[in-house]
């Protein structure tokens, strides 16, 4: 117990509380002026104002979160691999392949969406995707120097892996030479100033092209490559646990799913194009989610109307349809009776 008066302060200068006279300042406290008359004392524990600080201020506002997120999406759509979608103006990278980009709805893969591609047999075309997609972020990344615009990470396949991604389609090799003696003839040169320049062979591809609106669709694609110039490139392909499957594709955001053909259907096809080589095609290509309108995926199931083929160039998917056989030899060499009258002739016979 303390038997020390309620007014005196434990540990603190006993001569705290004592009174000073008016006019007299205590050291290290500032001089108070003497009280005016038909007035009270001033207020203690007042001290005099500061000056240059305002004695109202207004609230502090906190920086907006609409704000924060438009500088975000302005510095995201400055990424050479990004581009907003057709449909929902969202930004979306490109998967690799042109063909399935339009298929998806978004002309591409929107971010923060997730793509499940499924493949039954014993066919492996959903890895073509796969280093298609992984060789188009490689490709996002070397265009400046010294700045990565993507981060591309792969589970379960080992190092060696990405030294088998494909590079940057250049052409044929017949396009190849083109493209080598085109460099060679822009070059300024004696032999070249005095060759005259081949203007009717150049009169005759536009007279062509226009006939037949070649040029108008390389028009289209031209304008479409030139706004986003390093969003999709073009390949050179040359080179499962079902019990999660359901688990998988109520997770993912979209799901496709690559359907080879059996043998049959693959002799049908490559007799009915046998003429045309560059028309077979490998497989069905079947749609069971889009990312469309919910975080779920809208659900549109696209069956057996899209066919896909891997060549050289790159994965194609196109609209599938039926090909048709066409027999010559049988229609052209039996009559109407069924009997086989032989080889007919157009010239005229003088008895």
């Amino acid at each position: 117990m303390s038997f020390r008066k309620r007014s005196e302060v434990i540990g603190g200068n006993p001569m705290a509380n004592a009174r000073v006279p008016a006019g007299v300042s205590r050291p290290g406290v500032p001089a108070r002026a003497p009280p005016v008359n038909g007035r009270g004392p001033p207020v203690s524990g007042r001290g005099p104002p500061v000056s240059g600080i305002s004695a109202s201020r207004g609230p502090i506002t906190p920086v907006s979160s609409k704000a924060k997120e438009q500088e975000q999406f302005d510095a995201l759509m400055k990424n050479p691999g990004v581009r907003p979608s057709l449909i929902t103006s969202q930004p979306t990278i490109s998967t690799g392949s042109s063909d399935l980009d339009k298929i998806i709805l978004h002309q591409g893969l929107p971010i923060g969406c997730s793509l499940l591609i499924e493949e039954s047999g014993t066919t492996d075309f959903a890895s073509v995707l796969l280093r298609a997609f992984a060789s188009q972020g490689v490709i996002h990344n070397r265009l400046e120097k010294d700045q990565l615009h993507s981060h591309t990470i792969v589970i379960g396949l080992g190092a060696a892996w990405a030294k088998e991604l494909p590079g940057l389609y250049k052409g044929s090799s017949k396009e190849q030479k083109k493209a080598k003696i085109q460099e060679n003839e822009s070059k300024v040169s004696v032999s070249n100033l005095s060759s005259a320049p081949n203007s009717n062979r150049a009169e005759k591809d536009m007279k062509i092209a226009w006939r037949y609106g070649l040029n108008n669709k390389k028009q289209q694609e031209q304008e479409n490559n030139t706004v986003y110039e390093h969003y999709n490139n073009q390949f050179d392909i040359t080179q499962k646990f079902t019990s999660l499957t359901l688990i998988l594709e109520n997770l993912a955001d979209s799901v496709i799913h690559l359907q080879p053909f059996n043998q049959q259907m693959s002799a049908l096809i490559e007799k009915a194009y046998k003429n045309e080589p560059a028309k077979i095609q490998q497989g069905l290509v079947n749609i069971f989610k889009l990312p469309v309108l919910s975080d779920k995926g809208m659900m549109m199931v696209y069956e057996g109307e899209y066919a896909f083929k891997n060549g050289r160039k790159k994965f194609e998917i196109e609209e599938w349809g039926i090909p048709v056989e066409d027999d010559d030899s049988n229609n052209n060499n039996a009559s109407h009776d069924g009997h086989d009258h032989g080889p007919q002739t157009t010239k005229n016979i003088d008895f």
